[in-house]
């Protein structure tokens, strides 16, 4: 058990277990005494009593630095000689240093922006639990979900570097498990299922704006990018919900739909995996923004969180008059429940730039994910239209959410576009401080990140047959336990 929490912290491994690999992948192992890789299966020993000796050994090689920055950018040293040490670190192979990590994780960098399928073939050459870092842990078994998810009665932190992404004072980067509670407590009551149907009125109204946009583009021929659309759709829906009509963004009420705001958005999400691996970018950006073009993914300029800053404090800076008492900034700033702390401008800020972001991404790809699934399949659209038109003749005013939720077949659709739109890539590690969970004949030991991706378990065949297939019937089936 010692070795393993070692092992699994990797603190005192990392700088020696980089630079073995890199040794290994330059060198192989030909200048290497075979006594020495018959060694590697007892790899912790190896690593606490030959330090001295590789270093030695890289000192020696005339250019082991110019190697070891190579080796750290290009991610080619852990990819190495893999095989020698996989299992005797811990369950998943030693492919998993940061330099590895990090050459996939950047959007722009080598095969940047492919890590997650990276672990997934982990997976699928090693097994249900790997290890993808020095420090952190990854699950495939949709069985388990539920124990690294757990509720509010067991304590789970977020995993602080994953959640390191520049807005240190909303809910997404409270790492600790106190923290985020008090945070989301102060937010979730506007996003509870009532509340969000307490704004249909508006939903609506947004709805019919874009449906102008529809209309006008089939008469003149115009093509509209759905993307853009549906980005176009929530950035207004959330930004009038936040702040109120009078700092709304507005874009429907403009002539023309663009993909800037989407592209904004796309940007901020690029950033998110830079920031995690520099997180200084983040002060460099705040400090100097000129620097933001060189420093930061293109594309990027900040505007939700600069947006956000402004509102927030044009919000405070408004009579009382001026303030919409149905948005959620001013009844937040107003209620004598919230604590003062929640109140602060930086606090209000980083959040509303992350309910902008997350709030325009995801909604926006997976209606448009949607609507493509809808009309390539002509036996779903008639059907959804036949129980529609049915439940709503055109005479009738738009229908509630209540009314359409009672829907069997559109209900079906709904779950079956959030499943195949699978939005959420990236893992998602938590931390059980207190706890030492237990994962079949394995003990994972407290404090160490375990994450799990929804993506592959919405999309594992064993679960649902055809994964890729768009088949609303599933959900349909009697003694189906799909909704788990």
């Amino acid at each position: 058990m010692q070795h393993l929490s070692l092992a699994l912290r990797g603190q005192p491994l990392q700088f020696v277990e980089f630079h073995i690999m890199t040794w290994l992948a330059l060198d192989g192992p030909s200048n290497v005494d075979p006594s020495l890789i018959e060694l590697f299966p007892n790899i912790l020993h190896l690593l606490k009593s030959s330090v001295r000796y590789f270093n030695k050994q890289l000192c020696k090689q005339r250019y082991a630095w110019k190697a070891a920055l190579w080796g750290l950018f290009s991610g080619r040293a852990p990819l190495m000689k893999e095989e020698l040490i996989y299992k005797y670190i811990f369950l998943g192979a030693l492919k998993t240093s940061s330099s590895y990590s990090l050459v996939r994780d950047l959007p722009r960098c080598g095969r940047g922006g492919k890590y997650q399928f990276e672990i997934q073939r982990m997976h699928e050459k090693y097994g249900p639990i790997v290890r993808i870092s020095p420090y952190e842990l990854h699950i495939h078994d949709p069985d388990y979900y539920d124990t690294i998810y757990a509720g509010p009665v067991r304590v789970r932190d977020r995993y602080d570097w994953f959640v390191n992404v520049g807005a240190p004072e909303s809910t997404l980067a409270a790492a600790h498990h106190d923290i985020h509670r008090r945070r989301r407590k102060t937010f979730s009551p506007y996003f509870s299922k009532q509340a969000v149907s307490g704004i249909g009125p508006l939903i609506q109204e947004r709805v019919n704006r874009l449906c102008v946009h529809f209309s006008r583009a089939r008469e003149t021929g115009e093509a509209l990018e759905l993307h853009a659309c549906f980005a176009s759709l929530a950035s207004d829906i959330v930004s009038e919900y936040l702040f109120g009509k009078a700092h709304a963004t507005r874009f429907l009420d403009q002539p023309t739909i663009t993909d800037e705001w989407k592209r904004v958005i796309t940007g901020m999400f690029e950033l998110l995996s830079t920031l995690r691996h520099f997180p200084w970018l983040a002060t460099v950006g705040e400090l100097f923004p000129f620097l933001v073009p060189y420093t930061l993914p293109p594309a990027v300029s900040l505007p939700p969180a600069k947006d956000a800053h402004l509102a927030v404090q044009r919000v405070l800076n408004a009579d009382e008059q001026e303030c919409d008492s149905t948005a959620v900034i001013p009844r937040i700033l107003g209620s004598d429940k919230v604590p003062p702390e929640e109140k602060q401008l930086a606090r209000l800020a980083d959040e509303v730039a992350f309910l902008q972001t997350a709030g325009t991404d995801a909604p926006s790809q997976a209606l448009a994910i949607s609507m493509y699934h809808i009309l390539n399949n002509p036996n779903v659209l008639a059907r959804l239209k036949a129980e529609l038109t049915t439940a709503f003749p055109t005479d009738r005013p738009d229908p509630t959410w209540s009314q359409l939720e009672k829907l069997p077949y559109f209900g079906a659709v709904i779950k079956e576009c959030l499943r195949i739109s699978a939005l959420v890539l990236v893992r998602l590690p938590r931390i059980a401080p207190y706890e030492i969970l237990q994962y079949g004949e394995w003990q994972i030991p407290a404090g160490t990140p375990v994450g799990m991706s929804i993506h592959y378990i919405l999309r594992d065949p064993t679960i649902f047959p055809e994964p890729l297939a768009f088949r609303p019937e599933r959900w349909l089936q009697e003694g189906h336990t799909l909704d788990r």
